[in-house]
């Protein structure tokens, strides 16, 4: 049993993609790309920056600092993997819930929160189609480039279209004015 004292010292160590991962996690099991898509547009709105540390990967842009938050957590037992993707243990829900009492996390936690709600309509398809669309120089190590059309307005993923009537500069815009910190 984790005793309070070592839990509030584990939610004081929590860097940006730890927070980040734990909003993300909450109440839903998700899958690795998922979890980079939704990492990248967070960085994007709330820090108005490409991650840290991004790259090309075989879908799209990729966050090793994200991914090392992930085995970082799995290894403190916050997380676990499931056929789902990954999810919050019993302990991460702790770190969760302490995290949200701590004021200088809170915003943070309230504004990822905020954006995973705004992308929860989303199918993975179109997540990771709008991560190809708004950073296009992450797709040059894709496996499925070839499938994806990004023309004007409207892009499509196979047989999936999804028609945005803005522009790659106006859905930004949009993105970062969704942003409450």
């Amino acid at each position: 049993m984790i005793s309070e004292e070592d839990l509030k010292e584990d939610v004081d160590d929590l860097n940006d993609n730890e927070i980040t991962l734990l909003s993300i996690l909450q109440n839903t099991p998700t899958k690795t790309t998922r979890i980079q898509k939704l990492g990248i547009f967070v960085d994007r709105i709330m820090y108005d920056r490409s991650p840290d540390s991004a790259g090309a990967y075989h879908y799209g842009g990729f966050s090793d600092n994200l991914d090392d938050a992930i085995e970082s957590m799995k290894s403190d037992g916050a997380i676990v993997a499931t056929a789902n993707g990954f999810q919050l243990t019993e302990y991460g829900q702790r770190i969760y819930e302490e995290a949200k009492k701590k004021e200088t996390i809170k915003a943070k936690i309230e504004t990822v929160d905020e954006i995973k709600s705004f992308f929860d309509s989303l199918s993975d398809q179109q997540l990771l189609k709008l991560s190809y669309i708004f950073y296009p120089d992450t797709t040059e190590e894709s496996l499925i480039k070839d499938r994806i059309k990004t023309d004007g307005n409207t892009f499509q993923i196979d047989d999936l279209e999804i028609i945005t009537g803005l522009s790659k500069e106006e859905a930004i815009e949009r993105l970062k004015k969704s942003k409450r910190c």
